[in-house]
Order: C-alpha cells, then sequence, then structure tokens
C-alpha cells in the first residue's frame, strides 16, 4: 500500500470553477445594464490637472449636491479598476486614462447612512487618473447626473460645507497616497 504526502499533486485540492463560469440566480435574471455587484462596491478616479498639479477634478451631483470624486457603482462581472474607467468616462465624457490604486476604503453601514445612503457597507477604491492637456477643454457635465465639473485645490475642497467630512478625509488620504508614492492606502469609515 502507497501512501502519498500532501505535497503530491494528486492530492492537490482541486481548483473551484471561476465565478465567471457558473450561473448565479440573481445576476443572470437582471438586465444585462442593471446588473450592480451583489456586494456593493464603488470606484472613484483622483485626476490631476495636467497643467496645474495643485488642482484635482470634482463633480458635483444634480440629485444630491454633493461634491465628490468622479466615480460609480460597479457593475456585475467589472473590476475595481474597469468600474473607474467606465465611470469617469460616463462622468467627464472623455476616456481617462486610469493608473495605480491609491486608496481602498471600508465604508461600514454607519459610514453609509451618515452620507444618505443606502448601499453601504461597501468598498470603495480610488485610483490615480490621468487626463491629456487637450481633453481639460473637452469634458462634458452628462445631463441628469451631475451639476457640474469643479477643478479645486485641497483648500477649496475643505472649505466647510462643500464636502461631506468623511469624503474630505477619503479625498486627503488619496491626495497623499499618490504624493508619498508608496502604494495604496487603506481606510475603514
Amino acid at each position: 500500500m502507497t501512501t502519498s504526502s500532501p505535497s503530491q499533486p494528486q492530492d492537490r485540492i482541486p481548483e473551484p470553477a471561476h465565478p465567471k463560469d457558473r450561473p448565479h440566480p440573481v445576476a443572470d435574471a437582471a438586465p444585462a445594464r442593471a446588473r450592480r455587484a451583489l456586494f456593493p462596491a464603488v470606484s472613484t478616479v483622483l485626476i490631476l490637472h495636467p497643467e496645474q498639479p495643485d488642482r484635482f477634478l470634482l463633480v458635483r451631483q444634480a440629485a444630491s449636491g454633493a461634491t465628490v470624486l468622479p466615480g460609480g457603482k460597479a457593475e456585475w462581472g467589472e473590476s475595481p479598476r474597469q468600474t473607474a474607467r467606465r465611470e469617469a468616462a460616463e462622468e467627464t465624457g472623455v476616456e481617462v486614462e486610469v493608473l495605480d490604486l491609491l486608496v481602498l476604503n471600508w465604508l461600514s453601514e454607519a459610514a453609509g447612512k451618515s452620507l444618505g445612503g443606502t448601499a453601504y457597507p461597501c468598498f470603495l477604491s480610488t485610483f490615480a487618473g490621468v487626463l491629456r492637456p487637450d481633453q481639460v477643454g473637452q469634458l462634458v457635465v452628462p445631463d441628469g447626473e451631475l451639476r457640474d465639473h469643479l477643478w479645486l485645490t485641497y483648500d477649496q475642497a475643505a472649505q466647510p460645507g462643500r464636502m461631506e467630512p468623511l469624503v474630505l478625509n477619503h479625498l486627503r488620504t488619496a491626495l497623499n497616497a499618490r504624493a508619498d508614492g508608496r502604494g495604496a492606502h487603506y481606510l475603514e469609515s
């Protein structure tokens, strides 16, 4: 009788099928455009002005008036980077080059309630984004979704009443991550 050790290939635990290869009863029943991640995920992009690097792009949402980084909820099967790229294009009207992850923020249910949201808890990923100088004048505000685009400095963004404190903390962390170049920062809000 032969015995085998756990390091031998025949004793390996088989890899499960990739999640995209398995049907999902809830997501597969939803229309393609309406598919959202079952565990809410949000991605945003920190876009520095190409000619004024102390300024970055913020958007003001039409419905709430909230001032935030460009971004939004993941669709079914999207990675955080894909979500950031799609949302940045939807909210600016141009293709934004999406680079490194700057911040991964776990937004608790309490944090979501403080923002008036219902899609919490969730992960919020923020990536560095780049626009070419010629793209700045091509930005388009999507009707019904946004009021406007704002190129602000941190001091302007931090003016009382401009941004929710939790969102401002996330923005500050993303700016610091971009400046220090030591990799992504992790937050729990």
